[in-house]
């Protein structure tokens, strides 16, 4: 089964701030991942901006309601330019080649 990672990271010290997998990539699943970093132990500024790529879940109405709401300022790349959003990127190669391409995984907790 195809699983998809929403991974929040600080961009000062590239920390893990949340990170939610799960089997279907939604703007519930970005929402999820935003209210964990809202409770995760780490301080997030006032006046936080999110970067992010331009995934279907984060142009949504319903992931833009809730940074309206909650005061986040979206940022996005531009289309078929990763650069932009290149520490995302790395994490996700370095996820990928130290992690899971090494393991075989049977349950979802795993």
């Amino acid at each position: 089964d195809v699983r998809y990672n929403c991974t929040m990271i600080d961009l000062h010290d590239r920390s893990v701030i949340a990170s939610i997998t799960d089997r279907h990539i939604t703007s519930d699943l970005a929402i999820r991942t935003l209210d964990k970093a809202f409770a995760s132990p780490k301080s997030i500024s006032p006046d936080l901006i999110l970067h992010s790529d331009q995934g279907v879940q984060y142009p949504s109405k319903a992931f833009i309601e809730y940074c309206d709401n909650h005061d986040v300022t979206q940022g996005m790349s531009k289309a078929g330019y990763p650069y932009d959003n290149a520490p995302m990127e790395r994490y996700f190669n370095t996820l990928k080649n130290e992690e899971i391409y090494l393991h075989q995984y049977h349950t979802e907790e795993q």
